[in-house]
């Protein structure tokens, strides 16, 4: 008999039902037989709710999609007491048939995962061992382009072109020999195992290299385009006298000479080797771009060359201009003095005074060097030219003159001692700083 009791509120129920689906069940069938207005008011919507989920849920779970938040339907469709009982329990059932299909679906994918990496190694396997046997034929048939572009499908860095290495280097020096890449096609040869069943042919191309004129001066070429100029040199003395490329290879022996002596900025010696190089030669432009850096050089050698010269002659003529004062000093003859040594002085100052200074940028200390002198001379004939006029006079008297003209010389500050001291100073000065003995 329904006794219409309430036990537990909606909000209640709600909260069983998400917690404790064993409980729920047991509520919901205790109102099915005790009040069924409260049981279809309150306890069926969620029984439904439940239903439409596990049903989406059927249909959704294998495409991924989320079963929460499912929309509840309102309408309540006539129920019995067995379909209630069957309804809740749906969860549990639907939950492990969602797992069966799940683990199925895993395990297609996986399987579907394992053959396409299968066939991808198959397809690897093949397609590169059928790259090796062209390329073996491409080697033998001597088309070194196309043997290279298979062999060079390998990664370098794997186990299978370790097998293969000798063989691509030998296409790959093949290619270059064609394409006159002489000096890399060399590089590549070498490498190429001596047990490799093309290693007499690449013997026969190495030969070829070290041989054949043309080729060794084209490999000259390509050496000095890397900087490996010891190696450009060696090639290129490898010509003969009666070899085609001689003059044209001496010439670039000259270059790299001069190349060399630039680098370590030996300039005189780079300009002797560069001009001697060939203006028709491909590398003269370079030369031209260096000279300026050349030339700067050679012009302050030059003028330092020309200060030494001009430092050289003033102490010559300081040297010179002495030992004829001397002389003249030490002869009481009239004529001697007058027709000698005077004469000489003369002489000397007027070679002195037309000497051409030829240095662009002249040294100060030489241009006063040089006046001092002028000073020096120009004393040193006065008192020659006042010697020979008191000798003109009827009452010569030595003591009297050497009173009235020797101590003139020495003691004037202009022309004396004082200006005999200041040109000894600058002469020791000259000799010291341009290193004469």
């Amino acid at each position: 008999m329904k006794n219409n009791v309430i036990l537990h509120t909606p909000e209640e129920i709600n909260n069983i039902a998400k917690t404790d689906f064993k409980s729920f069940k047991d509520i919901s069938m205790y109102y099915y037989e005790n009040n069924l207005d409260y049981f279809k008011e309150t306890i069926w919507p969620i029984i439904k709710e439940l239903k439409e989920r596990e049903k989406k849920l059927a249909e959704l779970k294998s495409q991924n999609i989320s079963h929460r938040n499912l929309p509840i339907d309102d309408n309540l469709p006539e129920i019995n007491r067995n379909n209630v009982t069957n309804k809740i329990i749906i969860k549990d059932r639907n939950d492990k048939i969602i797992k069966k299909k799940s683990k199925k679906v895993i395990f297609v994918y996986c399987s579907i995962i394992l053959v396409i990496i299968a066939a991808a190694l198959v397809f690897y396997f093949l397609i590169y061992n059928d790259n090796y046997r062209q390329a073996v034929r491409n080697l033998k048939d001597k088309e070194f382009k196309l043997a290279f572009s298979k062999l060079s499908l390998y990664d370098t860095n794997s186990q299978q072109f370790q097998r293969i290495k000798s063989k691509y280097f030998y296409a790959k020096a093949g290619k270059e020999f064609e394409e006159n890449n002489f000096r890399n096609a060399y590089m590549d040869f070498i490498k190429v195992n001596d047990n490799d069943e093309f290693y007499q042919e690449v013997k026969n191309f190495i030969n070829r290299i070290n041989t054949d004129p043309i080729i060794i001066y084209q490999k000259g070429i390509e050496h000095i385009n890397v900087n490996e100029y010891d190696n450009a040199f060696n090639e290129f003395k490898k010509i003969k006298l009666n070899d085609n490329n001689y003059n044209n290879a001496q010439s670039k022996i000259f270059y790299i000479n001069g190349l060399l002596e630039f680098n370590s900025n030996n300039y005189q010696s780079a300009n002797d080797f560069f001009k001697q190089v060939n203006k028709s030669d491909e590398y003269y432009s370079d030369i031209l771009k260096k000279q300026p850096v050349i030339d700067d050089y050679l012009n302050e050698k030059k003028n330092e060359e020309n200060n030494k010269i001009y430092a050289k002659y003033l102490i010559k003529m300081a040297d010179d201009i002495q030992d004829e004062y001397q002389l003249m000093s030490e002869k009481s003859n009239y004529y001697y003095i007058k027709n000698t040594y005077l004469s000489k002085l003369i002489s000397l100052r007027s070679e002195f005074n037309s000497y051409t200074y030829e240095a662009k940028n002249k040294d100060k200390n030489l241009i006063e060097f040089k006046k001092i002198i002028v000073s020096w001379i120009n004393a040193y004939i006065k008192y020659g030219e006042d010697i020979v006029k008191y000798y003109g006079y009827s009452n010569y008297n030595a003591d009297q003159m050497w009173s009235n003209y020797g101590y003139e010389l020495y003691d004037d500050k202009d022309t004396g001692i004082e200006l005999h001291d200041k040109l000894l100073k600058k002469y020791k000065s000259i000799k010291n700083n341009y290193e004469f003995n």
